[in-house]
């Protein structure tokens, strides 16, 4: 029975978050590079638009690692989240690996 009440809990507190948009006002863009071994092998950037009350976040994200000379793994993704009064009300994402 206890565990019952602890999921019921966890679900009432998790409904309850917020995004804390505020954090990233002012951020017009960060850009990340992404490393491995010393060797560049990627980047990770994210672009805010702000308007009333919202905020837009793209993200572009890329990279290839590979072991001699042939690509083991790889990411090539696009994402798009919507934010209204701290709330997340839209996310979107292509990813391929």
């Amino acid at each position: 029975m206890k565990k019952y009440i602890y999921i019921f809990l966890f679900f009432i507190l998790a409904s309850q978050t917020n995004a804390h948009t505020s954090h990233y006002a002012g951020i017009k863009v960060i850009n990340m590079e992404v490393f491995r071994n010393g060797e560049l092998i990627g980047y990770s950037n994210y672009f805010f638009e702000h308007g009333d009350n919202s905020m837009i976040v793209k993200n572009y994200t890329q990279f290839k690692v590979k072991l001699l000379g042939a690509t083991i793994f790889a990411i090539s993704s696009e994402a798009i989240e919507k934010y209204k009064d701290n709330k997340l009300i839209y996310f979107k994402s292509n990813t391929f690996q």
